[in-house]
């Protein structure tokens, strides 16, 4: 993101990108062998890689700020990762519950994918994850 076509580190983003996931089917439990498949349908999309992940793993039911290299990128760096709050991005969806903020797909709680036996009670969101954000946009 800081560096330009020669290589070159600036304090300032001189590349813009669009990334993309996609989750026709996903996999949940003790991937990549004895994964349980999870029907999702859905294709993400946006400028930053970060909130790309964020927005999936939310969808996933999963607590963004559990997932600890999610929750570095967010962290505050010399070169951020992420130039705004997770609470600032901003979603479209032709599902409507989804429509707005990360908190939407909190309350939605979307898919049922389970985390891996070593990391059951890790990343699920917490009682207090679901409707703490109420509002923040």
């Amino acid at each position: 993101m800081y560096a330009d076509a020669g290589g070159r580190l600036h304090r300032e983003v001189t590349r813009h990108r669009l990334c993309t996931r996609r989750r026709y089917r996903g996999w949940g439990g003790n991937g990549p062998t004895c994964a349980d498949p999870v029907a999702c349908g859905v294709i993400i999309g946006g400028h930053n890689p970060v909130a790309v992940e964020v927005v999936g793993t939310e969808l996933m039911g999963f607590d963004q700020d559990r997932v600890p290299r999610l929750a570095e990128a967010c962290a505050a760096h010399g070169l951020p990762l992420i130039g705004f709050t997770v609470d600032d991005i901003s979603i479209t969806s032709s599902v409507a519950a989804w429509a707005g903020g990360i908190q939407g797909l909190r309350d939605a709680n979307s898919f049922p994918f389970a985390p891996p036996l070593g990391w059951i009670g890790h990343l699920e969101r917490s009682a207090s994850s679901v409707g703490a954000h109420a509002g923040a946009r």
